[in-house]
């Protein structure tokens, strides 16, 4: 069963035992739920929940809403009370890492749709499906918000004369928070996806994806999360004992993200000092102390996880303290193996984040009559990154492990662009235009009624919002998601 190709799940059973697969990243998660003798085993925890009288859980929400990158805090856990979710952590079968790209791509056939901004990720996949046959590409463009893809789009694809390049175009209705609580996600959706606010961004290209009658579209989901080294790896640098490259790494990082040097360096030699269940223990007593709003700064990414001070001040004082009593249970850190390394543990997270995010992807391409698939995110791939040999990264390049895994399949200029998209803006204006709607799901909150959040404290930071100050915005639209989904 673990030699099946793609992205899969599930369940064999015999006469005497059920046994349940999971894909690696967690695109297609199971959940189980045990009562009395009775255990049902199902996709959708919605469904478990229905058939078991099962309520919301508070804890899980405060973990989405303040942590929801502590994989020990989240780990096993559905957003209903006992209901459970399956972890998969048995290797698959896999060869090269070039080899399961390739391979993942050509088993999709030919005549495929795919997101096309420019940049290494969705690109790359456009132009190895080009080696099989035309491909219909996309880029999502707002005028008064650019994010600086279209241009590095309509560049890359006058390289291959396989690609045709069509540009969706955003407006002031797209924006996300756009219409909070109304459409079909509602009802479809089994779990509080952030990725709901912005459907009308995704929609434009899957409904520009169904016009075009393609039988699969391709999305770069999976990337950031695999290739992408996160700034923890420089404490694997003093573990190692690479202290020459820790140094030079800390000062090329640091013009990177206009971080002090000194101050990124210190961090990682702390960080490399610092178990993850140390770190689980500080993260209990900076819980149980009142928050407030601070700016965060990019040299905080060197930790174990980040956590915005100001979005656990949203949560009541009862659910910091049973986050912190969870967070401070030695149980809570046997959870994570001890081999694992900080690098490692950002890119299992980002890794779940990824997933859920295609799931939300995946879901509605279905209301379109779309087969969204994240080739990146196939257990072969996946495999071949989380098994293979550990990447020995390059703060000077962009993914240098995919750059170098694709050279020679993938045009030079696209596996070397130095820029991103940054959609950070369509989002602020989003969420400002949206306060009013904000506002109102707070004064009648059902988060409040589960004694998760302060509704007052979450005001405030509306208010900061509203006068142009930066503000946890992914915590706030997690909080946003799961409001909306708990109206259900």
């Amino acid at each position: 069963m673990r030699e099946l190709a793609g992205a899969y799940s599930c369940v064999v059973v015999t006469a005497d035992r059920a046994e349940v697969h999971s894909d690696r990243a967690g695109q297609f998660p199971f959940h189980f739920s045990v009562r009395g003798h009775e255990t049902l085993i199902a996709h959708h925890a919605t469904l478990l929940a229905t058939l078991h009288s099962r309520t919301p859980d508070p804890l899980t929400a405060a973990i989405q809403i303040a942590c929801p990158n502590v994989i020990p805090l989240a780990i096993g856990r559905s957003f209903f009370t006992d209901v459970g979710r399956y972890e998969s952590t048995i290797p698959a079968p896999h060869g090269p890492l070039r080899e399961a790209l390739v391979d993942a791509i050509r088993r999709r056939g030919t005549g495929v749709t795919a997101d096309f901004s420019g940049g290494i990720d969705s690109t790359s996949l456009a132009f190895l499906a080009a080696a099989h046959g035309p491909v219909e590409a996309v880029v999502y463009h707002h005028p008064q918000l650019p994010a600086a893809d279209l241009d590095a789009a309509r560049q890359a694809a006058e390289l291959s004369a396989r690609i045709r390049l069509s540009v969706v175009t955003g407006e002031e209705k797209t924006l996300p928070y756009r219409g909070i609580g109304s459409g079909w996600q509602l009802s479809a959706l089994d779990w509080p996806a952030p990725g709901l606010l912005a459907h009308r961004r995704a929609a434009l290209r899957l409904d520009w994806a169904h016009r075009t009658a393609a039988p699969i579209h391709l999305t770069g989901e999976g990337s950031d999360a695999l290739f992408q080294p996160p700034p923890s790896y420089l404490a694997t640098l003093v573990r190692r004992g690479e202290l020459r490259k820790w140094a030079t790494h800390s000062a090329q990082l640091s013009r990177l993200r206009q971080a002090s040097a000194l101050d990124l360096a210190v961090r990682a030699v702390r960080l490399a000092a610092t178990s993850h269940g140390q770190a689980l223990r500080g993260l209990a007593r900076s819980l149980t102390r009142p928050q407030t709003a601070t700016t965060p700064r990019a040299a905080d990414a060197v930790g174990w996880w980040s956590v915005s001070g100001e979005a656990a001040g949203w949560l009541s004082p009862q659910i910091r303290n049973d986050l912190a009593d969870l967070a401070g249970d030695p149980a809570t850190a046997r959870k994570l193996s001890d081999g694992t390394t900080p690098a490692r543990h950002a890119m299992l997270a980002a890794l779940r984040s990824a997933a859920a995010a295609q799931r939300f992807l995946r879901t509605l391409g279905d209301h379109f009559g779309v087969a969204v698939h994240a080739p990146y995110l196939d257990d072969a791939v996946v495999g071949a990154v989380l098994d293979g040999p550990e990447p020995d990264p390059d703060p000077a390049r962009a993914k240098p492990r995919l750059a170098d895994t694709l050279a020679g399949l993938v045009p030079e200029a696209v596996l070397t662009r130095k820029t991103k998209g940054a959609y950070q803006a369509e989002e602020y204006a989003g969420a400002r235009a949206a306060r009013p709607e904000i506002s109102a799901l707070l004064r009648d909150s059902r988060l409040a009624d589960l004694g998760v959040i302060d509704p007052a404290a979450v005001a405030a930071t509306l208010t900061r919002l509203n006068a142009g100050a930066r503000v946890p915005l992914s915590a706030l639209g997690r909080l946003v998601a799961l409001e909306v989904w708990l109206r259900r």
